[in-house]
């Protein structure tokens, strides 16, 4: 048995926020996996055995659920020991490693969470501990052994990094923040989605960890190996996508501010900042979302929101009962599922063209844009494909001894052959 990849492709990052569209068609489930939670009904004997999702039995439905090694209030029990044992001080939070009181430096790096290392906890938000937690709670059978967080582009297979992955032998759950960062931002600086940056991070970084989890889940409860990649794989989209939901429905699935990520709040500060600096419309717009506290916004159709609970309820009701604000909602994802699709088939395509005339040391044409309202034409020769920050570029050479110019492909319009080059004309 492999490694098991995310299942999440580089597109997808985009369209995350488009799964309760999709699951809104799974009306039933929702139902009944709200029903068994709050208090169960007679059938939950006869579905328990294969039923992947969580449950809890007759009772009270709002006490406090056990802890992942079966003890109440097992966190906070943890915390307090921490504390007067002198691990952790009174300012430091109950998940992640212990921090200094005068300017809030992580004093470790990893940390034991209920029998599993979390390797890196002082990158990720108390928001994602958070979630690791209820995972680890609600299915106690999950026999990880370490979960961790990069920030060097790893985990890789075949030289493309991936969002995330799980090895069955090891029992490790790999996360990479690198990757879900800068495929976050390309996406933003298309334009074709409505969420804020620090949202659609922390949509794919759930949505990793839930899916990685239930690869972690299907491996305990199907450990013959015999079932083939890709029926594991739908079982880990569809198992993942209805825990977010559902969990999205109950205000257990809202984004950390931007303040609370370790990693990503200074790199998402930092690239709004340098947008706006350059006069970017994506800048402004990510800037007013952020004072405004949106998580959402859908100008052209009126929609504003603010939490996860209100965006997958609306999708939810535009799909099942046809509410106007919830279709225009499902029309926005939509047709920027679509843009999103089309943009990096155009990335992808531009690049292709870039590497023929590279190889074949011919003269192009870049028409290429400089601003939101302004393009620029080049030509030369195409002398190596880079990256320039989290973006694929070309370098280009204008003319004999100059300095390779530079351009972003993302920002490129048309590529053509030279008048003046081999082929042109034909």
């Amino acid at each position: 048995m492999g490694i098991f990849d995310d299942g999440i492709d580089a597109e997808e990052m985009g369209l995350i926020g488009a799964l309760s569209e999709e699951l809104a068609e799974e009306r039933r489930e929702l139902r009944r996996l709200r029903r068994e939670i709050e208090g169960g009904d007679e059938k939950q004997d006869e579905e328990e055995e294969e039923d992947p999702l969580p449950r809890r039995r007759r009772g009270n439905a709002k006490r406090r659920p056990r802890g992942p090694t079966g003890a109440r209030n097992e966190l906070f029990w943890r915390w307090l020991n921490e504390v007067k044992r002198g691990l952790k001080g009174y300012h430091d939070s109950m998940y992640g490693p212990p921090r200094s009181p005068e300017d809030g430096r992580p004093l470790a790096t990893d940390v034991d969470f209920f029998g599993v290392r979390i390797q890196n906890a002082h990158l990720v938000s108390d928001r994602l501990m958070h979630l690791i937690y209820v995972c680890m709670s609600w299915f106690p059978e999950h026999a990880l052994q370490t979960i961790v967080f990069t920030q060097d582009g790893t985990p890789a297979q075949e030289g493309s990094e991936q969002f995330g992955t799980f090895d069955p032998v090891s029992r490790t759950i790999t996360i990479n923040l690198r990757k879900h960062f800068e495929s976050a931002v390309r996406v933003i600086e298309h334009e074709n989605n409505g969420c804020s940056l620090i949202g659609l991070i922390w949509k794919g970084m759930a949505q990793t960890f839930l899916h990685e989890f239930a690869h972690a889940l299907d491996t305990v409860r199907h450990p013959d190996r015999s079932r083939p990649h890709a029926e594991r794989e739908d079982f880990a989209d569809g198992w993942s996508a209805e825990l977010a939901t559902f969990l999205a429905t109950q205000g257990q699935l809202e984004p950390p501010a931007a303040a609370e990520e370790p990693y990503f709040g200074p790199r998402v500060t930092r690239h709004i900042a340098e947008g706006l600096a350059s006069g970017w419309g994506w800048a402004k717009r990510q800037k007013m979302m952020q004072d405004a506290g949106w998580i959402y916004w859908d100008e052209s159709r009126g929609i504003r929101l603010k939490t996860e609970k209100q965006f997958h309820e609306l999708s939810l009701a535009g799909q099942q009962e046809g509410d106007d604000e919830g279709s225009r909602l499902n029309e926005s994802l939509q047709r920027g599922k679509e843009r999103e699709e089309e943009a990096w088939d155009r990335e992808e395509a531009f690049e292709r063209s870039l590497r023929e005339a590279m190889y074949g040391r011919r003269r192009i044409e870049l028409s290429f844009r400089v601003s939101d309202s302004e393009t620029c034409r080049l030509t030369g020769t195409p002398v190596e494909l880079v990256k320039e920050g989290v973006f694929p570029a070309v370098r280009l050479m204008t003319a004999e001894g100059e300095t390779p110019v530079t351009v972003r492909i993302d920002r490129i319009s048309d590529v053509t052959t030279a008048a003046d080059g081999p082929g042109a004309g034909r």
